[in-house]
C-alpha cells in the first residue's frame, strides 16, 4: 500500500523510512556511578522520515500542509492512522525525465 498523507498519496512505497522515537531517559554520571533518569517514551514527540515520490496534484497538497503548518492524519504502507501530525518538508526535487513528479524527503511529526 501506498502512503497517505492527509488528502495526498503517494506514487510509491516510501523508501528510507526511519522511526525516530521520542525516548526520555538520560545517564547521569554521579560520583559512584551512574544514575537514569527515566521519563519514558512520549508517542507524541516521534518523528517519521521517508522519501517518496508524488505527482503534481498530490506534491502541491502536501506543499499547501506544510506551507500552512497544518494537522493532518498520516496513513503508513500498513494501514495504520497517525493522526493529527505535522508535515515537514526537509527537501524536495524534480524528476528529470518527467517534471510533473516530485521525490521528498518528508518527516511526519507526532505532535
Amino acid at each position: 500500500m501506498k502512503i497517505k498523507i492527509g488528502a495526498a498519496q503517494s506514487f510509491n512505497l516510501p523508501e528510507n523510512k526511519k522511526i525516530i522515537p521520542d525516548d526520555r531517559q538520560t545517564k547521569i554520571e554521579v560520583m559512584g556511578g551512574t544514575v537514569v533518569q527515566d521519563y519514558g517514551h512520549v508517542p507524541a514527540g516521534d518523528v517519521i522520515s521517508f522519501s517518496a515520490l508524488f505527482d503534481a496534484d498530490n506534491w502541491s497538497i502536501i506543499y499547501n500542509y506544510w506551507n500552512s503548518r497544518q494537522l493532518i492524519d498520516y496513513v503508513d504502507e500498513n494501514g495504520d492512522i497517525y493522526a493529527d501530525c505535522r508535515v515537514v518538508i526537509k527537501s524536495w526535487s524534480h524528476r528529470s525525465r518527467f517534471p510533473a513528479y516530485v521525490t521528498a524527503e518528508v518527516e511526519i511529526w507526532r505532535v
